[in-house]
């Protein structure tokens, strides 16, 4: 969902906040699920928009923002 609404509204997916997908994503099941299936695609465009929209800002020194960095080791 990630990938489909970063390459739909140019975002790069990479950016987009897994966390915040989730939240998008739970507060529109009951629409989707209530919905027709005309009305249900375009619930779901919607969806994705927001998650587009909500991208990360890029981190100063970061090359990839989701791994965890190693602490340095302390030689005396």
């Amino acid at each position: 969902m990630m990938w489909s609404a970063g390459t739909t509204y140019s975002t790069p997916p990479l950016r987009l906040s897994l966390q915040g997908t989730r939240h998008h994503l739970n507060n529109f099941i009951p629409e989707l699920l209530a919905a027709t299936s005309t009305k249900r695609l375009q619930i779901y465009h919607t969806l994705l928009k927001v998650i587009a929209h909500k991208a990360i800002p890029e981190g100063p020194g970061r090359s990839e923002a989701r791994v965890r960095k190693r602490r340095q080791k302390f030689i005396p």
